[in-house]
């Protein structure tokens, strides 16, 4: 549900306390700003990168630059 993704929430928490291995292998994409998750749900220490788009849907699911960041992170 929804509330797995509050701040503080059991399950953030749980993601928190991971001993995640090279973490600077791993980016964060957020929108500029997204309604869904106001905080952006960053890892500390992960590479970050905002795509200039307004809204949690549009950010993975209609934006062409969120994409073009996936693919260019992949090649």
């Amino acid at each position: 549900s929804g509330r797995e993704l509050l701040p503080g929430s059991s399950l953030t928490l749980k993601i928190k306390n991971m001993d995640i291995k090279n973490i600077e292998k791993i980016t964060c994409i957020k929108a500029k700003f997204d309604e869904m998750v106001p905080n952006g749900a960053i890892l500390p220490h992960a590479k970050l990168i905002t795509v200039n788009i307004f809204g949690h849907n549009n950010l993975h699911i209609r934006n062409k630059n969120t994409y073009k960041v996936i693919s260019n992170l992949a090649s």
